[in-house]
């Protein structure tokens, strides 16, 4: 469920970025990075808490825990770092805008590409 729950949130923190005009990878692999690097070290860090509290538990409810408040901790995180990151007006990145041709008489309503340089 973790696997799914991250890959939709780099999805996510993709489009924000490629709306800001930044690299959709870096944010894809930034998420993934802080939410599984935290989950782990969450888990790490519940499992020693476990065993200082009682060496002979088998429990895993503290480290699960543990690794649940590790995922949300790199899902803000990651949503912190891409909703700050600076808007870039000129990239690569950036997806073209569409909008209604008033031009044409068309009825399914036709779509044009509107660029900086089109902007009259």
């Amino acid at each position: 469920m973790d696997i799914v729950y991250v890959i939709w949130l780099s999805y996510r923190n993709a489009k924000v970025a490629v709306s800001r005009g930044h690299n959709p990878m870096k944010y894809r692999l930034l998420t993934f990075a802080l939410c599984f690097g935290l989950e782990i070290l969450g888990s790490m860090l519940g499992i020693f808490i476990s065993l200082a509290i009682n060496p002979d538990s088998k429990s895993l409810l503290l480290p699960y825990i543990f690794g649940i408040l590790g995922i949300v901790t790199g899902t803000v995180l990651s949503r912190k770092m891409v909703d700050k990151s600076p808007v870039e007006r000129s990239s690569m990145y950036r997806e073209p805008v569409y909008q209604r041709n008033p031009d044409q008489a068309d009825p399914q309503g036709s779509y044009h590409r509107v660029d900086s340089s089109d902007n009259s």
